[in-house]
């Protein structure tokens, strides 16, 4: 059997002036495991996973002391069988969509201390994809959705280089199909130390 994975992740890095530089990452992962004794068959263990993401993020830097951050995410990702005719064809059963957008503030109040604010949605479409027998076509069909809401403010408190303190509060909503809105929030104390 073979279980093979392919992972491609370029960058890019541009600063368009003194205060504004753009950011753009892409990351392509291939997932194949097939085994060769199964080839006249239709077997589940034959699959294929595939995904594929985009981030692209502008930095502005008002001042020294005072900078923005907006970004937005795209990622698509299928599963499926592998199937044997000749060579390994892919069936792809089902399919999922992610788009999200994030908005970041972070602002250096006195030489030790910073704090920041942000937000971030996402939302998430799966789809189920079937044969449609009459026609020998693929069908869409949508199953899933899930959308995520988050807030989150942090006071970093910078004693050295080395060491840190870090307070974090975040609110976090997010509905998924067939359930209610979920509002949590969460607090994070984080202690820092390089060696």
């Amino acid at each position: 059997n073979y279980n093979e994975t392919y992972n491609l992740s370029p960058g890019l890095s541009w600063r368009i002036s003194q205060k504004v530089k753009f950011y753009q990452e892409y990351q392509i992962q291939a997932n194949y495991i097939s085994y060769d004794f199964q080839k006249a068959t239709e077997s589940n263990q034959n699959k294929i996973f595939r995904r594929a993401s985009s981030l692209s993020r502008l930095n502005y830097s008002l001042s020294e002391n005072l900078e923005g951050e907006l970004n937005y995410l795209y990622r698509f990702e299928d599963f499926g069988q592998l199937l044997w005719k000749d060579e390994w064809v892919r069936r792809p059963s089902w399919e999922r969509k992610t788009q999200g957008f994030g908005l970041l503030v972070r602002h250096k109040l006195f030489k030790s201390v910073i704090f920041s604010s942000g937000y971030n949605y996402e939302i998430r479409k799966d789809y189920s994809l079937l044969l449609d027998l009459p026609t020998g076509k693929e069908k869409k069909v949508f199953t899933y959705k899930f959308y995520r809401n988050l807030l989150n403010f942090s006071l970093d408190y910078v004693t050295d280089q080395a060491n840190f303190v870090r307070f974090v509060w975040t609110i976090r909503a997010q509905k998924e199909s067939g359930s209610k809105e979920v509002l949590s929030n969460f607090i994070t104390i984080t202690l820092g130390r390089t060696l």
